[in-house]
């Protein structure tokens, strides 16, 4: 997969992750695709070329001018799925929340580079003591299964799975990440700004 993509411009990563229920997945993949491409990122254990991290912006420097286009609108035709991630967008440029895959996807997403995931589960992740993972998530430890990669059935399209996202977004992360951004609100309305780490820890949310 590595090197089948090594040189398209419109393939930013490949995922080993999927979080679909199967029981989803058997409703929206009646072909049983055996990847997908998808917009947002999934970076549990993932694999990208320097051709693509050459494009990561930290700092994400074109996010204004991109918010000023109302670029996400434009992408995504639900506005509840572009309020989200303009709200992510927004806190991981005004460095309100201490991560590095927002600036990634937004990367991904700003040079139009697609991610690459499984129609299976491929990925457990056993540890959550790290900078970024101070607490558990119902994903953590899930069960991993196994596909062949001899005689491969590639896509027909090279076109997002919509399906796919809105799965992965509706089974996923929007209530995680929406807490966060809740809790992040309200200690700015408060004046509490400085406390927001703090209070993170204390109440060991995933940040």
């Amino acid at each position: 997969m590595l090197k089948k993509y090594q040189d398209n411009e419109h393939v930013g990563m490949i995922s080993g992750d999927n979080f679909v229920q199967e029981k989803t997945l058997v409703k929206i993949n009646p072909n049983k695709d055996e990847y997908y491409f998808v917009r947002p990122i999934y970076i549990w254990g993932w694999a990208t070329w320097r051709r693509a991290w050459s494009k990561y912006d930290i700092e994400m420097k074109s996010w204004p001018n991109f918010k000023k286009q109302h670029r996400l609108q434009k992408i995504f035709s639900s506005k509840n799925v572009s309020s989200f991630y303009n709200d992510s967008f927004e806190f991981g440029y005004s460095k309100r929340i201490n991560t590095w895959d927002v600036q990634w996807f937004f990367s991904c997403l700003a040079n139009n580079m697609l991610c690459i995931i499984p129609p299976r589960n491929l990925v457990s992740n056993i540890g959550i003591s790290g900078t970024h993972s101070i607490s558990a998530s119902p994903f953590n430890n899930m069960h991993t299964e196994f596909i062949s990669v001899e005689n491969l059935k590639h896509p027909r399209e090279m076109t997002p799975n919509i399906e796919i996202e809105y799965a992965l977004l509706k089974d996923t992360f929007v209530d995680n990440f929406n807490y966060r951004i809740l809790l992040i609100q309200i200690l700015d309305m408060l004046k509490l700004r400085k406390f927001t780490r703090l209070i993170y820890r204390k109440l060991k949310l995933k940040i």
